[in-house]
């Protein structure tokens, strides 16, 4: 037997939006338009910031070292391996800033969504990646400088 409610709404009551459930709304409008901004400011946030890290590693190993010290070739490689993971994650963090492409029709409002997700997502990936290459550049950029 076939329930004769189904697919019917049921209103339980009308009234006009207070200014409490207009500000709320507003709210939720601003979160969901700029949701994709906020991982792009980071991306290119971070490009600054990965990308000013390669000369602070330089110059603060330039000052652990001294002068009259010749590195060996395995020692060069190992030091140079900081200096390319941040270069790795600013090209990474690059990857998250630039717009990917997408084709969306206005009239499809879940074709819009899974637009946006997919941006997000996308975004999320690359900062994700950035993030770890920075990390790693800083942690071996430490042991180089400390301990090696």
């Amino acid at each position: 037997m076939v329930d004769p409610n189904i697919g019917q709404v049921q209103v339980v009551g009308v009234g006009a939006l207070t200014e409490s459930d207009k500000a709320l709304l507003e709210a939720g409008k601003k979160l969901l338009v700029e949701s994709i901004e906020v991982g792009r400011e980071y991306c290119k946030y971070m490009i600054g910031v990965a990308s000013g890290a390669i000369p602070v590693y330089v110059a603060v190993l330039k000052l652990g070292v001294a002068d009259k010290f010749v590195p060996t070739t395995g020692q060069y490689i190992v030091w140079a391996v900081p200096a390319i993971l941040f270069l790795l994650s600013s090209l990474a963090f690059s990857m998250g800033y630039f717009p990917g492409r997408a084709d969306i029709a206005l009239d499809n409002i879940a074709g819009i969504a899974a637009a946006r997700t997919a941006i997000i997502d996308r975004r999320r990936c690359w900062s994700i990646t950035g993030v770890s290459l920075f990390s790693a550049g800083v942690l071996i950029g430490l042991w180089t400088i400390f301990v090696h």
